[in-house]
């Protein structure tokens, strides 16, 4: 039995998550028209939009070009499953699965000498069992790390990540 088409306009929120702990979150929420077929790369440009009404609201001096785009991720609970290609549409997500956007690092550096690593923020949660789990604390944030680096300057990088909120 095939599945129907939307009939009615619907809103959709995605949220922006900083590389920077110490930024807030910024939700943003578009309207769809009905049976819209919204991209990523759609998706991209609104959030990017609404990052630059946000820093001019603020007294920022900046221009579109001076955001870059974020990485759009498909998301589960607070973990990134994997990021999405800029022709994936909206109505291609499986249920429980919903689109974030990601702060883009360092846009500088050679493809071939870096890699990117999933940065998540977890807890211990005890339970009536013998086992704990882990429980997330916060959304993941990507962070590109040069593959040269050391375990040194790995850890040296993760905690200027987290030195603001310390």
């Amino acid at each position: 039995m095939p599945i129907p088409r939307q009939t009615s306009a619907s809103t959709l929120t995605i949220k922006y998550y900083p590389l920077s702990f110490v930024k807030p979150v910024i939700s943003v929420t578009f309207a769809l028209a009905a049976g819209d077929r919204t991209t990523c790369a759609e998706i991209k440009e609104r959030v990017r939009q609404s990052i630059l009404d946000q820093a001019l609201e603020e007294g920022e001096q900046v221009t579109l070009d001076d955001i870059h785009p974020p990485i759009i991720c498909i998301a589960k609970d607070s973990r990134v499953e994997r990021m999405a290609k800029s022709d994936t549409q909206l109505c291609d997500l499986e249920k429980g699965y919903r689109f974030v956007a990601v702060e883009r690092p360092d846009h500088d550096r050679d493809t071939s000498k870096v890699v990117a690593v999933q940065l998540m923020v977890t807890q211990h949660r005890s339970s009536y069992m013998i086992w704990k789990t882990q429980q997330p604390l916060t959304q993941t944030r990507i962070m590109v790390l040069n593959k040269d680096s050391s375990v040194r300057d790995i850890k040296k990088q993760i905690f200027r990540l987290f030195r603001p909120i310390i």
